[in-house]
């Protein structure tokens, strides 16, 4: 894909023996905007993953990626320096960690400047606090939420944490 000049989107689905090495690909694509890998990969999105993603380009809009049950804080702070990245959808996520949500709910100036819609799904256990975190300092700017935790751990607060934070929402799930 690296010679790929014009290349501007990338989904690829039932590809199931795609490694790391399709992500370090990835990052070397410089004008791509649209990644969606969330059916297709062998192993699991990892750290290192994410790591070679970040390095894409800046113009790197929209992001689906599956089997995330690796992918840590570390990779998430990895995603945060794309600073175009305005959807970012993370399927296969093991437990979110009160630290990850305050890197995606992190200050705008610093991570994930112009994250718009956000998609979570795994068995996450989500906290209210953690959608609290989530949505303290970012909320005004989602505009679409989609938190799909096998664990259900959430209870009214989280909702209503939401609904006071989250004032541009147009769709939640």
């Amino acid at each position: 894909v690296n010679c790929c000049e014009s290349l501007r989107a990338v989904t690829l689905k039932g590809c199931v023996l795609l490694t790391n090495a399709t992500a370090s690909h990835l990052s070397c694509a410089r004008n791509i905007e649209h990644v969606d890998l969330k059916m297709s990969w062998a192993s699991p999105i990892t750290n290192r993953s994410a790591i070679y993603i970040s390095c894409a380009a800046s113009s790197l809009k929209f992001l689906a990626l599956g089997d995330c049950k690796e992918l840590d804080v570390d990779g998430i702070v990895a995603l945060s320096k794309l600073p175009g990245l305005t959807t970012l959808q993370l399927y296969g996520l093991n437990v979110v960690t009160q630290d990850t949500m305050r890197v995606l709910g992190g200050n705008p100036q610093n991570s994930f400047r112009r994250l718009e819609y956000l998609v979570l799904e795994g068995a996450l256990q989500l906290t209210d606090l953690g959608v609290r975190v989530l949505c303290g300092q970012r909320g005004h700017r989602i505009m679409g939420l989609e938190l799909i935790d096998r664990a259900k751990c959430l209870s009214d607060e989280a909702l209503d944490t939401i609904g006071t934070f989250c004032t541009s929402l147009k769709r939640m799930s």
